[in-house]
């Protein structure tokens, strides 16, 4: 399924800087923290009862050519309209997608059940 770069904060880690190392470790791109833009803020309820706010951040310029640096975890690096996300795409990562591209900064995301049982 389809997803975006991101993940969890770690120790002592603004979402800046949080975004900028995913950035690297997940797309092998480098980029100032302080380059990063807000973008929305998604209140997702995943169905396995899960609930996290997250950031969504953006960024028009980096430094290194992106590639999937997780081949272990991810098929590959793709680009895709966030107007018209594909079916394979991640229920979160859609929901997300979508907000994006109609300029809406905040988003109640309520993940179902995925067809393997995870959680979305």
């Amino acid at each position: 399924m389809l997803t975006v770069v991101g993940g969890r904060l770690e120790e002592g880690e603004f979402l800046d800087e949080g975004a900028a190392r995913e950035l690297a470790e997940e797309a092998g791109i480098q980029v100032a923290p302080d380059r990063l833009r807000f973008c929305q803020l998604p209140h997702f309820h995943a169905a396995d009862g899960e609930r996290v706010i997250g950031a969504v951040l953006t960024l028009r310029d980096w430094e290194g050519t992106p590639y999937n640096r997780e081949p272990e975890t991810h098929s590959e690096l793709v680009w895709v309209d966030p107007a018209a996300p594909p079916p394979d795409c991640h229920p979160f990562t859609h929901e997300v997608l979508t907000h994006f591209a109609t300029d809406q900064l905040y988003a109640n995301v309520i993940a179902p059940e995925l067809p393997d049982g995870e959680a979305g």
